[in-house]
């Protein structure tokens, strides 16, 4: 920011913005960075998520709303359905029933049900189950900082465990009692305090009686004035050294899987060339019921569509319902369109064998 306006000479705008909100007495007050009870991570997710709604539920039909539209959906539609969703998290709803997991909850016991069913290498990885750290190098990539090795590392949770897991904010990630490794013959013991995993702190419905739990600072909710802000390149690297990373090996097999799928499609095109001149009716008509290759040629008619209409796609998210834009995602995120020589190169043979 302090860039921004020197570049432009907006020497009053930066003057207010430092005496109001990046001077190291007011930035502790409104950013997310300097307290350890908030997460950094989500930051994005959670405004990426809102938008997401926002635009795919309630603004889907509308192209550039009047401000007083836009207002009254935010107040009278948005708004009630985030406060009945709040609801449901609260310690007093539905009292008396076995409460239903939470999303992140659902998506950590289906990661963790997938990776216990993955075949281990065989490597000696540095698996700490204390810490909840893997050197395996696969930790950083999933969403919900697991891995295989310390996975299959710890016993069979019980089914209580999906329900009481959160996840911290500081290392170790996830603390349960459930979580000891599986030579450990020891019972399980109940949750003793909030950093068993039961609560994670800063986020406990009910009050456990620690006021220091208040306090940011020692001078309360106002920071100290020696705090001076670090520069975010002058903090050391983590101390986790990395052996050699799985995911290469996967990514390695699945790109060999599909040259083989390739290769097997080429295959198969050429014998249903073959085919057709000896008008083998039961064959092809066999072939033609079973509508076969029907999800290659959609693939196909949908990187044409991207190719032709010269972007990467056309919406961000396709719109709830539209299972023909759902799939057109889904074939096309990612992909890097063809040269416009590879394309014109691959329709030659087909110019040359009708006479042109």
């Amino acid at each position: 920011m302090y860039t921004f306006c020197h570049h432009r000479g907006l020497a009053e705008a930066w003057g207010y913005l430092w005496t109001s909100w990046y001077s190291p007495q007011k930035w502790p007050l409104w950013a997310r960075s300097p307290s350890e009870r908030i997460s950094r991570l989500w930051t994005t997710m959670t405004v990426e998520k809102h938008w997401q709604e926002l635009k795919g539920d309630h603004l889907h039909h509308l192209l550039r709303p009047r401000i007083d539209q836009l207002t009254y959906i935010l107040v009278h539609r948005v708004t009630p359905s985030c406060i009945a969703r709040s609801g449901k998290l609260e310690d007093t709803y539905r009292l008396g029933r076995s409460r239903p997991l939470t999303t992140h909850q659902l998506y950590f016991k289906r990661a963790w049900k997938k990776l216990q069913q993955v075949t281990l290498s065989g490597r000696q990885y540095a698996t700490d189950i204390s810490r909840w750290t893997c050197n395996c190098g696969a930790q950083k990539f999933n969403a919900h900082h697991l891995c295989k090795h310390l996975v299959q590392a710890v016993r069979e949770p019980d089914i209580k465990f999906w329900r009481d897991i959160y996840r911290h904010r500081t290392v170790p990630l996830y603390r349960h009692p459930a979580l000891k490794r599986v030579d450990d013959i020891t019972p399980l013991e109940p949750f003793q305090d909030a950093d068993d995993g039961s609560i994670t702190e800063g986020d406990d419905h009910v009050w456990l009686g620690d006021r220091g739990q208040l306090k940011t600072y020692t001078a309360g909710w106002e920071a100290p004035r020696s705090l001076v802000l670090y520069d975010r390149d002058d903090r050391s690297s983590s101390p986790i050294v990395y052996a050699p990373d799985d995911s290469e090996d996967e990514e390695e097999e699945v790109t060999e899987h599909l040259a083989r799928r390739a290769k097997e499609l080429r295959e198969f095109a050429d014998i249903i060339d073959q085919q057709l001149p000896l008008g083998n009716r039961i064959w092809i008509s066999s072939m033609a019921d079973r509508n076969v290759g029907k999800d290659v040629s959609l693939a196909l008619q949908d990187i044409k569509h991207l190719e032709e209409k010269g972007r990467r796609r056309e919406t961000t998210w396709a719109r709830a319902g539209d299972r023909e834009g759902q799939r057109r995602l889904r074939n096309t995120m990612g992909y890097q369109p063809r040269a416009v020589g590879s394309k014109s190169s691959a329709a030659a043979p087909d110019r040359a064998s009708s006479g042109e």
